[in-house]
């Protein structure tokens, strides 16, 4: 027998992706909308579909309007058919959800995170929440094909802690993936939060028609996932993304990182707290905080402005660089104040654009904003079942 050469293996995961990728965000549609929409031949599209029929990964769903004949027999894909893992790892909190084939969330647990735990006695424990949460939703084991990790780009949770040298070196040889299938038998994968967060839009459809652009991530730490024509930037090293250590400010305050003015000492949900602590004279929670921005309590607007401006700053330094057509807000450390966010940093990319004669930047929240990372980490290893590669189309990793 003759084998298909790697090249020739490569085409037919690629159309087989094309096709269900059309299918899951189009459908229910007809294969004469697929082709349409694909610009495959019909004998093409007859195969890969009768394909994914037989996988169950697509049904046949009913018939559409007569167009002078036949009735179109209509497709869509089985959201029950396989699901996928998603868990963003956190210092405070760790976030779990599963993902069904259409990208819904249909079970979600929150546990403790990180802490100071060390990590063999902590992937133990999160082997023991990931189980209990696909048990408790009566899913089939085997249709849960793996667990995407969301990991934080930045381990700034712990440095915030001059003692945790020692926890920092045991997380950063630890291998994660291989443990976490060992206590699950579940197949998993890790990216960073990020990036993660990026895929999660673009899994979503929120960004589908947009060739660049970048979601902010607040979580512990503050990192950005850009998606460049399809590909995501990960740097020379993978350390892309640390966007809380951007310079802001030369005279700003120190940074647990050891330099000056870095976005995250200017501007994270700690610093806004710190300065309106000191202008109330007592300690308030970042919900508090907020709720009287938003609210329009001058004290409190005045504390946040300082990181709203430095979040603009930075913003409109990506978009320079890079010339993106939308940015993202997602994580918990925008809380409640989202909007105030999205407004000034709105406002200011708009009079950029204005000044320098560029297209007007979209601005916007997440989707998900609490779980964008950990829906991006589960359609990872969704579309790797889907498709056969770890990526959603439009989305690859460069190189």
């Amino acid at each position: 027998m003759i084998k298909a050469s790697d090249a020739v293996r490569a085409q037919r995961t690629n159309t087989r992706g094309l096709i269900l990728e059309a299918i899951r965000t189009r459908g229910p549609i007809s294969r004469g909308e697929l082709a349409e929409a694909t610009g495959l031949t019909a004998a093409t599209m007859t195969n890969v579909v009768r394909r994914l029929l037989e996988d169950g990964l697509v049904l046949e769903t009913g018939r559409g309007e007569s167009t002078g004949g036949k009735r179109r027999v209509l497709l869509e894909v089985d959201a029950g058919a396989r699901f996928g893992v998603g868990i963003q790892l956190g210092f405070g909190s760790t976030v779990l959800v599963v993902s069904n084939m259409w990208g819904a969330v249909v079970g979600r647990s929150r546990m403790a995170g990180i802490g100071r735990a060390h990590p063999d006695e902590y992937i133990e424990r999160l082997a023991i929440g990931l189980l209990d949460l696909i048990d408790s939703l009566g899913l089939d084991r085997d249709l849960v094909v793996g667990a995407g990790v969301a990991v934080p780009g930045s381990f700034d949770g712990f440095r915030q802690s001059p003692d945790t040298q020692e926890l920092l070196e045991a997380w950063a040889s630890f291998p994660l993936q291989d443990r976490l299938v060992e206590y699950t038998a579940v197949d998993a994968v890790a990216e960073c939060e990020a990036i993660a967060a990026a895929i999660g839009e673009r899994w979503s459809g929120a960004v589908a028609d947009s060739e660049a652009f970048a979601v902010i991530l607040m979580e512990d730490a503050i990192g950005v996932g850009a998606v460049l024509q399809g590909r995501t930037l990960r740097g020379a090293h993978g350390h892309a993304g640390d966007l809380g250590h951007m310079l802001i400010d030369p005279a700003g305050p120190s940074c647990t990182c050891g330099a000056r003015g870095c976005l995250v000492a200017v501007a994270g949900p700690a610093a806004s707290l710190r300065r309106y602590s000191s202008a109330v004279g007592r300690q308030v929670s970042a919900a508090r905080l907020n709720a009287a921005a938003v609210a329009g309590d001058p004290v409190a607007v005045s504390a946040l402005a300082p990181s709203v401006n430095a979040f603009a700053t930075a913003a409109a330094s990506m978009t320079d660089m890079l010339d993106l057509e939308r940015i993202v807000l997602a994580g918990t450390g925008f809380g409640s104040a989202m909007s105030l966010f999205i407004t000034g940093i709105q406002t200011a990319l708009d009079e950029r654009s204005r000044r320098r004669g560029r297209p007007p930047v979209i601005v916007q929240a997440s989707v998900s904003v609490r779980d964008a990372p950990a829906l991006g980490a589960a359609a990872l290893v969704l579309h790797e079942e889907m498709i056969g590669v770890g990526m959603p189309p439009g989305i690859v990793a460069a190189r």
